[in-house]
């Protein structure tokens, strides 16, 4: 079975980081008078930082199921937050881990989680700095 190279120019069309898709928590934390957005994107950052160590140990025991699952998991969080290429990225990841059966599942579930995990730290830069200047 062949497939396509995974490579970033495929992700260049998606944005890392839609800000308006955070209005909404501004404007729900302004609703209920707390701060929502600060709130979720510490849960955000604390659960992400452990889906990323998650994902290692799953590779070093090459558990693709679960890291299908963990890509599963960050992709619905990420799109929540207007994650454009990250969604992308672990949606990817997980179609790939549940329809491949070639060879090179494990060098190219490497070259997945080498993009989501720089995405990941990517995408925390901005968020940090977004929540700065709210």
């Amino acid at each position: 079975m062949t497939t396509t190279a995974i490579t970033s120019d495929k992700y260049n069309n998606f944005e890392s980081f839609e800000a308006k898709k955070l209005d909404v928590f501004i404007q729900l934390g302004k609703d209920l008078d707390e701060d929502v957005l600060s709130e979720m994107l510490y849960t955000y950052f604390q659960t992400t930082e452990e889906t990323i160590q998650n994902f290692k140990a799953h590779f070093a025991n090459k558990d693709f199921k679960s890291i299908a699952h963990l890509a599963h998991k960050l992709k619905s969080s990420s799109g929540q937050l207007g994650l454009q290429k990250l969604h992308q990225l672990c949606t990817d990841l997980e179609n790939f881990v549940h329809s491949e059966s070639s060879d090179n599942v494990e060098l190219n579930v490497n070259k997945y989680l080498t993009l989501i995990f720089d995405e990941t730290h990517l995408t925390t830069a901005l968020l940090s700095n977004f929540l700065k200047a709210a």
